[in-house]
């Protein structure tokens, strides 16, 4: 991050570690004790491009 503030690199991604484990277990949970089918084969979790612009939403010196 501190590469991206001082303008070394362009950007990083960030991902949402928490929801790539727990997303899968839920869904799993769902599917063996209520028989709930995922309505897509993949699920996505989110990632984001910090930048300069935006590097405050996701650090702080």
């Amino acid at each position: 991050m501190e590469y991206v503030q001082k303008g070394v690199i362009y950007a990083t991604l960030g991902q949402n570690p928490f929801a790539q484990g727990h997303d899968p277990a839920v869904r799993l949970f769902n599917y063996l004790v209520g028989g709930v089918v995922p309505t897509c084969a993949r699920m996505v979790t989110e990632a984001s491009v910090v930048t300069q612009d935006n590097i405050s939403e996701f650090w702080t010196p």
